[in-house]
């Protein structure tokens, strides 16, 4: 795992990764660029040629009735991306790296055996999804990754795995 600066070998292997047909190098250049200025993003790595690790700040959520704001965690989203003949096989996960409560890695994420990674986090939440894979697919990361930080951010009252109340609240400072 090699944390991605601004040097060019790691601009390279971004490249690599978000490779498309349709795309030019120097438009995935700049987005490499925008993907490391987005303000949760505190690292990037690659697990391997086919999974991108992001690294995010501490994510937090404000509950939608008591407005308590609840530390959830900071996580590495899995971007997975591989070509299989014709057609990109895709996908993302997370991991928080604060630990789990009860197996859960936030409020709309379980946990599940993924690929060679282990327990990882699934989201429950299913629209957004389709749009999510298009982007990684499509190799538009800084996209899909902004798409993932407003899940992170995201808690709804319906359907969620633990109750937001589950995570520590913030102090009052």
């Amino acid at each position: 795992m090699q944390i991605c600066e601004k040097d060019s070998d790691e601009r390279l292997r971004y490249i690599k990764y978000c490779r498309n047909p349709f795309r030019k190098s120097d438009i995935v250049s700049t987005e490499f660029d925008e993907l490391l200025i987005i303000p949760e993003v505190q690292h990037i790595a690659f697990h391997n040629e086919d999974i991108l690790m992001i690294g995010t700040s501490l994510i937090s959520i404000t509950h939608p009735q008591s407005n308590h704001v609840h530390d959830i965690g900071e996580f590495i989203i899995y971007l997975y991306r591989h070509r299989a003949g014709r057609i990109w096989e895709t996908g993302f996960c997370f991991e928080n790296i604060r630990g789990t409560i009860k197996d859960f890695h936030h409020p709309h994420i379980s946990s599940k055996e993924v690929l060679d990674l282990g327990d990882m986090g699934i989201l429950c939440i299913q629209k957004g999804h389709f749009h999510i894979y298009q982007h990684i697919r499509s190799g538009d990361i800084p996209t899909a990754v902004k798409l993932l930080l407003q899940v992170l951010h995201t808690y709804t009252m319906r359907g969620p795995f633990l109750p937001l109340e589950s995570w520590p609240r913030r102090k009052q400072t």
